[in-house]
C-alpha cells in the first residue's frame, strides 16, 4: 500500500471536517495544540533494550502558560507531548506485519473513525506530514523546554481541530477500564 492510497482510506472514513482542522499558527507560544517538526525525544529501541534519541514530530500537550519562561515557579521546565508517526513511517514499520492488506485497510479505517484509542489520525497541513499521520496517544513523552528553542511550530490545531484531538486524549486516558477493580482494599484496618 502506498501513502496515497493509505491517507485515502484514512481521508474517507475520518469523521472530521479537515478543512477546519488546522489554524494560524503565527503569534503562538510553546503549548497545547502546537506541531513541532525535528524535537529530540526518547524512542525505545526493541533490539538494544534502551531509550536512544531521535528528532521526530510532535505533538505539544502541556499548556501554555506552565512553560511559558517569563512564568517563573516550580515545575514549569519540562514539556509533555505526543509523538506523530508520519504516515509513510507507519506503513513501512508495520506493512510487513500484515501481510493481509485488508487488515491494514480495516485498520487504518478504525483509526480514522475512532475505534482505535490510541492513535488519532491527523490530515496532512501545510509543512507537516505530507500524507497526514498518527498521534500516538499511549506514547506522552516528556522533554526539557529547551528542546524546542530555535524550533518553530510547524503547524496548530484550530479550536474545532483541538476540541476533536482533546476528545479522543480524554477517550484514550479516561475511559472505564476493561478488568473490573476492586473497590474495597482487603485489608481495610
Amino acid at each position: 500500500m502506498t501513502p496515497i492510497e493509505a491517507h485515502e482510506i484514512l481521508r474517507e472514513a475520518s469523521p472530521i471536517d479537515i478543512g477546519k482542522f488546522y489554524g494560524a499558527k503565527a503569534q503562538l507560544t510553546l503549548g497545547v495544540g502546537l506541531f513541532y517538526e525535528g524535537v529530540l525525544s526518547p524512542l525505545y529501541d526493541e533490539n538494544e533494550k534502551l531509550f536512544v534519541t531521535v528528532r521526530r514530530p510532535v505533538y505539544v500537550l502541556t499548556h501554555e502558560c506552565d512553560v511559558d519562561h517569563k512564568n517563573i515557579r516550580p515545575f514549569n521546565d519540562y514539556v509533555s507531548f505526543c509523538p506523530v508517526i508520519p504516515l509513510p513511517v507507519f506503513l513501512k514499520r508495520y506493512q510487513d506485519k500484515w501481510p493481509d492488506e485488508d487488515k491494514l485497510k480495516s485498520f487504518l479505517a478504525n483509526v480514522a473513525r475512532r475505534t482505535v484509542g490510541r492513535l488519532v489520525y491527523v490530515p496532512p497541513a501545510e509543512g507537516l506530514l505530507e500524507f497526514g499521520g498518527l498521534v500516538y496517544l499511549n506514547n506522552i513523552d516528556s522533554t526539557h523546554v529547551s528542546a524546542f528553542q530555535g524550533l518553530e511550530p510547524c503547524a496548530a490545531l484550530s479550536a474545532y481541530g483541538l476540541r476533536e484531538l482533546d476528545m479522543s486524549l480524554r477517550h484514550s486516558l479516561l475511559r472505564e477500564k476493561a478488568d473490573s477493580v476492586s473497590f474495597t482494599p482487603e485489608n481495610s484496618n
